[in-house]
């Protein structure tokens, strides 16, 4: 039986990294052989970054990595992946980071790959909070798409999506625990009736 695959999307600094290292602690903890696989995205040194090969690369090297692993574990944790590339392709392509030809050939790649996806949580917050925690971060070193325009365009995107994922995480009006444990109820009842 394949284990479920559970992507966690969402605006960058959402909270989804922060999550997924809190489940996965928890779900370790109840027992459960669980991987993690971090965002790929963003390790790419392909330029332009955000282009079509630097998203191609980032989704084989996640793809590769759930696939090599699938047998391994009872649950799989993805933070982004190929549903997030495929709500982020929408603001790429308006943006002018993708050709139109670049644009549908991602969305059919990521379409397909999509239904390697059990399902998935969408993390939100404030474009002003996702740019505060950038700061933070980075110390200044900002990305293409860590600026308000961008994310208020991706925002759109995701909340056009909302319906297709599990539960909306806002990490602003949650508490990390409150978001936890309610990724964890979801999980433990998904994997309840798979047993």
């Amino acid at each position: 039986m394949k284990p479920p695959v559970i992507e966690f999307i969402g605006v960058p600094n959402s909270g989804k990294s922060t999550n997924i290292k809190l489940v996965k602690k928890s779900l370790s903890n109840a027992g459960y052989r669980v991987l993690a696989i971090d965002e790929e995205f963003g390790k790419s040194k392909v330029k332009p970054k955000g282009g079509y090969f630097y998203n191609v690369l980032g989704l084989i090297k996640c793809v590769s990595l759930l696939l090599e692993n699938h047998n391994k574990y009872e649950i799989i944790l993805l933070d982004r992946g190929p549903v997030d590339l495929h709500i982020f392709c929408d603001t790429l392509f308006d943006k002018k980071h993708l050709s139109e030809t670049e644009y549908h050939s991602l969305k059919k790649l990521t379409k397909e790959l999509s239904t390697l996806v059990s399902f998935c949580y969408l993390f939100v917050c404030k474009t002003n909070t996702s740019l505060a925690r950038d700061e933070k971060h980075s110390k200044g070193k900002n990305g293409f798409i860590m600026n308000k325009e961008f994310l208020d365009a991706l925002k759109v995107g995701y909340k056009k999506n909302e319906t297709t994922v599990a539960k909306v995480i806002d990490s602003e009006s949650a508490t990390i625990n409150e978001g936890v444990n309610i990724i964890m109820k979801n999980i433990m009842n998904v994997l309840e009736k798979s047993s």
